[in-house]
């Protein structure tokens, strides 16, 4: 249904991350969040207790820590219930702790969410504007002629000719051997 009975005020993905100040952990209460998946677990980039779920057009992104495996997929519209969640920063990215089946809501399936063009720079600059969305990046170079998306353990590093940025495929991933 698209009415969940969900409890808690409707805030966007962005203005939760905002809560979040001085790398204090904060507890959620009275919030709830809706957004689409745009990890693919089921190819093996992501841990299967996590979800990455961004916001419509202009939101933010956030990842979600399941206390166990899920069953959401890529492209999974879903609503969250924040009541007894907690915010915080691991590896220096904002998640969502807590979350559970029980105080989430598949909502529709087969939803996209377009990329935002932008640039290395851009990101390496603005990199909590970006954190956890959707990007689509052109004229890059990857550096050492990576032979796979898996590279060197996971790490890449590529570049738009001003900037050099890393990226990580885990070694689960099933597109990882490809060139």
């Amino acid at each position: 249904t698209r009415c969940s009975g969900l409890s808690g005020t409707l805030i966007t993905i962005d203005s939760l991350r905002k809560l979040y100040v001085e790398e204090t952990d904060v507890p959620l209460h009275g919030l709830k969040i809706r957004g689409v998946v745009i990890s693919d677990a089921a190819h093996g980039n992501v841990s299967l207790n996590d979800v990455i779920l961004q916001g419509g057009p202009g939101d933010k992104g956030i990842v979600l820590y399941y206390a166990g495996q899920h069953d959401y997929a890529l492209g999974d519209s879903l609503e969250l219930d924040l009541n007894a969640c907690l915010l915080k920063s691991f590896n220096g990215q904002l998640e969502i702790t807590g979350i559970s089946s029980s105080n989430t809501t598949l909502l529709d399936s087969n939803r996209h969410i377009l990329p935002q063009s932008t640039t290395v720079a851009e990101i390496v600059a603005n990199r909590g504007s970006y954190e956890s969305t959707l990007v689509t990046l052109h004229n890059i170079n990857w550096l050492n002629n990576p032979a796979t998306y898996n590279g060197s353990s996971g790490n890449l590093t590529f570049s738009d000719g001003t900037v050099n940025l890393k990226q990580f495929c885990s070694t689960m991933a099933t597109f990882k051997d490809e060139p």
